[in-house]
């Protein structure tokens, strides 16, 4: 086998052994922490963001729990390496449930989510104001039409095909009419129209509002008065696009069907490219979800305290570790061998005073046995 032309993607009749066995089950494994780590964060209501932004990471969090877990074991299941395990009523059926009944849905409203959280940005950045809660209740309920539109006849399809396949009930009236309903044409339109109102739609939205917040906060002056929540917000938006970008090229390809260039066939199921796109989304979630955490910032820079101090690093750090030693800053300074100790004291006070001889002249000590003079690092205590 030639190493160079080895594909790491699905092919029509089946999987490769690295593909399925191994980097299947690593993606959903991978998914399924940082999933429920983001939950986790979700439901500690720590991350300083708004309520529309806790809805979009828990959005992102079940979406990808179930999307990407589910298909990593479909896939793996349905390889030409398990195949002999399971007989004709194999469960994948149930994958493709979960995925276009569920997981598509709960994928495109959470970019309408995002865009919500996103026009509220944009109303306090530039009006100084918040912006109404039926706005916000306008565009979720816009995600949540997209999301079923799109979503039911792709799954009405998958029913027709299940009952027609076990049942073999062709005078099923169910099956009659939706056999007519789903046919190429109808099959196109809702294709391109889930394509549109999933990735389109959304995608247009939250590229022009950053462009938008962009071209406001030019100046360092007008970026100060972003507050921290809202940076968060374009932080995940910012990575919601370049994540989405390419899935929304892949759905493209796809919905052409057999009418696209031959150069564009071998992405016709390259469901490991989506799976390894939405496992980086969610990964770089994390990411930024942990960073905008003040409780995990402060555990980050008490163990790794150079990372986000910079110069000021030894001086903070002696501070947050309860080091109180205060450096005298003096020409020609002598550091001890160990500072956080208290200095010695002076030898001339351990001394019994100064006597006199027997002809009442002061007796004074010898200029050798007199030591040099140091500077100490004085503790703030002895100060």
């Amino acid at each position: 086998m030639n190493c160079s032309s080895f594909p790491l993607r699905l092919t029509e009749s089946g999987t490769y052994l690295v593909t399925n066995i191994i980097l299947t089950p690593l993606i959903g494994v991978a998914s399924l922490v940082c999933n429920f780590l983001l939950l986790i964060i979700a439901r500690s209501k720590s991350l300083e963001c708004h309520k529309s932004t806790y809805l979009y990471v828990s959005a992102i969090a079940v979406i990808d729990l179930l999307f990407i877990t589910f298909k990593s074991i479909g896939i793996t299941l349905e390889s030409e390496v398990a195949s002999f395990v399971w007989t004709y009523s194999r469960p994948s059926a149930f994958f493709r449930h979960v995925e276009y009944g569920v997981g598509r849905s709960l994928e495109w409203l959470s970019g309408w989510l995002l865009a919500g959280a996103l026009v509220e940005a944009v109303f306090q950045i530039k009006r100084n104001g918040n912006m109404r809660k039926s706005s916000i209740f306008i565009l979720i309920m816009i995600g949540v039409a997209a999301a079923i539109v799109s979503n039911t006849p792709r799954l009405f399809e998958i029913t027709r095909v299940r009952i027609h396949n076990c049942l073999e009930l062709k005078e099923l009236w169910f099956v009659e009419y939706t056999s007519i309903m789903f046919n190429t044409t109808y099959r196109n339109i809702y294709c391109w129209l889930a394509t549109a109102l999933g990735h389109l739609c959304p995608t247009l939205i939250i590229g022009s509002l950053l462009i938008k917040i962009g071209l406001f906060v030019r100046s360092k002056d007008k970026w100060k008065q972003v507050n921290e929540p809202m940076r968060n917000v374009m932080s995940l938006a910012l990575l919601w696009l370049i994540t989405n970008f390419p899935l929304m090229v892949l759905e493209i390809i796809q919905n052409m069907g057999n009418e696209k260039p031959k150069f564009l066939s071998r992405f016709n199921d390259d469901r490991l490219s989506v799976n390894l796109i939405k496992l980086s989304r969610s990964a770089g979630t994390l990411f930024i979800c942990l960073f905008t955490n003040q409780q995990f910032l402060a555990l980050f820079r008490r163990r790794f305290c150079c990372f986000p101090l910079g110069a000021n690093c030894s001086r903070k750090s002696r501070k947050n570790r309860g080091d109180d030693t205060i450096w005298l800053d003096i020409p020609y300074w002598v550091p001890s061998s160990r500072p956080s100790e208290a200095p010695p004291k002076n030898k001339v006070h351990e001394e019994e005073p100064m006597g006199f001889d027997n002809k009442g002249a002061v007796v004074e000590d010898e200029p050798s046995k007199k030591e040099p003079k140091k500077f100490f690092a004085v503790p703030s205590m002895y100060i």
